[in-house]
């Protein structure tokens, strides 16, 4: 199962109920930054990568 599988697999199954719990929340934020983490790895540190990463971030704390 590739990683996108896994992901969808578990946000489907998380949204099952129709919501999201706070930890479900964090965890599947969690696991989108460390994809960024790797994807900033492989693209030798990409700013545009970077800036979208620290969008997200910013986004999610204001939640």
């Amino acid at each position: 199962m590739n990683s996108y599988q896994e992901i969808n697999t578990f946000i489907n199954h998380v949204y099952d109920e129709k919501r999201f719990l706070n930890d479900e929340f964090q965890t599947i934020f969690h696991y989108a930054n460390h994809k960024f983490d790797t994807f900033l790895t492989q693209f030798d540190k990409n700013r545009e990568l970077a800036d979208f990463q620290q969008s997200i971030n910013h986004a999610v704390q204001l939640m």
